[in-house]
């Protein structure tokens, strides 16, 4: 009984592990446009544009300005793509 128990547990804790790591990603590339309002940005992260939703305010003064490259820590909460973490990897023209 203790041994069915402790391979339970592992075999939660490894999905739980590998599902957190699925939905984590980075979305790099310059910032299109940004909405100040909803904290949200675009970034054209290759061939198609990635709307994030900043995580708080900080991300969005990070990374809510036009034509600034950055470089973003990502995942998904209730169907959209949040920002936790972003950093600059190119000033915007004219900062």
């Amino acid at each position: 009984m203790k041994k069915s128990r402790l391979v339970l547990v592992s075999v939660v804790l490894s999905l739980a592990l590998v599902f957190g790591v699925a939905f984590a990603a980075n979305v790099a590339g310059p910032v299109v446009s940004a909405d100040k309002d909803a904290k949200t940005f675009v970034v054209k992260a290759g061939d198609k544009d990635v709307t994030l939703t900043a995580a708080d305010d900080n991300v969005f003064r990070k990374a809510g300005k036009q034509g600034r490259e950055v470089d973003c820590a990502t995942e998904e909460k209730e169907g959209k793509v949040v920002a936790t973490d972003c950093k600059i990897t190119k000033a915007a023209p004219g900062c």
